[in-house]
């Protein structure tokens, strides 16, 4: 894409993202790295449907380029230096103003929505690490408002982590002198401020510092939590008392709520202080609105209860208070018998099933161990770190730098390319897969082989036993393709339907001769989920496309535990297991296992083998098996 920065042409090569109003690059200006942010147009790809909301989107694109020019001249100088303003105003080659440039955040870095995961979180990121940066977010909140200026669409998407930093992005939204934030985010927008008759949360009210400060809380809330206030499963008493999931934030109905059933991976309430508790319940429940209190977040310490391991924010264990629980190695419940075969005081980083047999990496007492107890090397636990294994080798990546170990031994070590900061390698049974340049190649036992060409900087990928699938992306240019894993041909151009929007999350599981690909992305304020089923020549079998519910039982909500067989997908829910199939095209459940509800949550990973189904959570490996 070419543009015009200080008068001077120039071409938006690298995509570091996209959101549902831009798309953002990176490039180098003199020596300076910066990101540079393109508004979409009325006519852009994403807002071609026929339905309402794209009508509004298409009105909302108009009138943000006809308005940015104006908004963008007279944007705050002053604001704390942890936000990421307006540079330089980017205009198209007819000279119309089309976005700005920015300075680029330190890698690596993480979404603030990341946080919020239990499964990310055990990768090396202690809750007193969270807290101390949602200290350090409450303060430049207070200098935000202190220049009179509001956030507006504050939310988990558009605040950056690095390190004990917090960068806030996406600055262009903010409200001030005349102009208006109008943008929002339904998960993290204000009731208080919306039509009570829309039966959703729909903006109805200009946004404001108290609005800022309710979005602060349920970041904090959920961080703490590993759940929104809102989600979990609603099951009231009457059936005239039902309400939409959209619109419990209109009346109140959290997970605290007597008749909310919490999801089994988030946190006990009874963990967080009274004080705490007491401010979440005012604000959510009783809609009270007030800065939020500084000393909260001060005073606020985790600790690990030294007799039961369990981490609390309270000044004794509410845990050791209660009653103790036995929990036994083999478990029965109706037709499912459960088996413990691993557990580890540390956390389970990694599983796969290789030929037949589940093989795992994890982290105890600072060091990194295979199956077995195998100690691969001492290092410590890093949430920037993907991990693969490939038979008996323990593939380690961070950055660009992908380690190998074998037998407790440095054994290679490859330079990889990255899309965005994640490496951009996978691994299966017979070798590695990595990308360097713009070249997709892998480990032979003659050496490396090439595969195909790829777009550098832009490409994700997943590799099964006997194929591969992958996708790059760059300003309009969404490219899907397949490759074969031991003959090293790939295939571009297949038909897999287009994600819109910005990408948070997306990964692949294979079976033989089938792969399901499945994405996370952010659209319009709302979360959508997507499943495609594919065979191994990129034939789109079906597609399942809904937007989150926040319901712990809902097979579409998680893509990272799911396993799959044939074209059968597993996925592990709160209320049991779920196996999905194709039907006409989409995607729908076909049996549901209640008697499997014991045995796993939505945050599980599963692992179908010969042997049975395999469940992994972060400290525990069962085995199921159904008579």
């Amino acid at each position: 894409m070419r543009v015009m920065i200080d008068n001077k042409r120039r071409t938006l090569r690298t995509l570091l993202g996209q959101g549902g109003e831009a798309r953002v690059y990176k490039m180098t200006i003199g020596r300076r790295p910066c990101v540079v942010k393109v508004y979409r147009g009325p006519d852009d790809e994403d807002y071609d449907g026929n339905t309402s909301q794209d009508a509004r989107n298409r009105q909302g694109a108009a009138d943000r380029l006809a308005a940015c020019e104006a908004k963008l001249s007279a944007f705050p100088s002053d604001l704390p230096s942890q936000v990421v303003a307006p540079e330089k105003l980017v205009r198209d080659t007819r000279g119309r103003t089309i976005g700005y440039t920015m300075r680029l955040v330190p890698q690596p870095n993480v979404m603030l929505r990341r946080w919020s995961e239990r499964a990310y979180r055990q990768t090396g990121v202690e809750t007193n690490d969270v807290i101390n940066v949602f200290r350090k977010i409450h303060g430049t909140v207070a200098e935000v408002h202190a220049r009179n200026v509001v956030i507006g669409d504050f939310n988990d998407l558009n605040v950056l982590v690095n390190g004990d930093a917090a960068w806030f992005i996406d600055a262009d939204s903010y409200q001030y002198d005349n102009y208006l934030s109008v943008t929002y985010t339904q998960r993290f927008v204000d009731p208080t401020l919306c039509d009570p008759a829309a039966g959703s949360l729909v903006l109805s009210k200009p946004q404001n510092e108290l609005s800022d400060w309710y979005a602060y809380a349920v970041m904090l809330f959920q961080c703490l939590m590993y759940v929104s206030p809102f989600d979990g499963v609603y099951k009231p008493k009457g059936s005239s008392q039902r309400v939409p999931h959209d619109a419990r934030p209109l009346h109140g109905i959290t997970v605290l709520h007597g008749d909310v059933k919490t999801p089994k991976f988030a946190t006990d309430p009874a963990m967080l202080p009274d004080d705490l508790l007491d401010h979440f319940e005012k604000t959510f429940v009783q809609r009270h609105r007030a800065p939020f209190p500084q000393p909260l977040v001060e005073g606020l310490r985790w600790t690990k209860c030294r007799q039961c391991g369990a981490e609390h924010g309270r000044r004794t264990c509410p845990k050791c208070a209660a009653p103790g629980i036995v929990r036994s190695v083999t478990r029965v419940h109706g037709r499912v018998q459960s088996e413990t075969i691993f557990t580890t005081s540390g956390v389970i980083l990694y599983a796969t099933v290789q030929r037949g047999r589940l093989r795992w990496i994890y982290h105890d007492r600072g060091c990194l161990f295979r199956e077995g107890g195998q100690r691969v090397a001492r290092m410590p636990l890093d949430p920037h770190v993907r991990y693969r294994i490939s038979g008996n080798d323990t593939c380690r990546a961070k950055g660009s730098s992908l380690t190998v170990f074998r037998g407790g031994r440095q054994v290679a070590a490859e330079h990889v390319d990255t899309s965005g900061s994640t490496p951009a390698y996978d691994a299966n049974a017979s070798g590695r897969y990595w990308i360097e340049g713009d070249r997709l190649v892998s480990t032979q036992s003659l050496g490396t082989r090439f595969i195909g060409n790829v777009l550098p900087g832009n490409t994700r990928f997943w590799v099964g036993e006997t194929f591969g699938m992958g996708l790059y992306r760059a300003a309009e240019l969404s490219e899907f393709f397949v490759f074969d894993a031991q003959r090293g041909m790939l295939k571009d151009g297949i038909a897999v339907p287009r994600i819109a929007g910005h990408l948070l999350d997306a990964t692949c599981v294979f079976s033989r001769h089938r792969c399901w690909f499945m994405a996370t992305a952010s659209l319009g304020g709302r979360i959508v989920h997507r499943v495609t089923l594919l065979d191994a020549t990129g034939h789109v079998i079906a597609h399942c496309e809904e937007p989150s519910r926040g319901d712990p039982e809902f097979w579409l909500n998680g893509i990272a535990g799911n396993g799959c067989a044939g074209t059968q997908l597993f996925c592990p829910t709160d209320g049991g297991l779920i196996r999905v199939e194709p039907d006409d095209g989409t995607l729908a459940p076909a049996k549901v296992f209640p008697e499997t509800e014991p045995f796993m949550s939505a945050d599980s990973r599963l692992y179908p083998s010969a042997d049975g189904l395999y469940v992994v959570d972060a400290h525990a490996i069962s085995q199921l098996k159904m008579s």
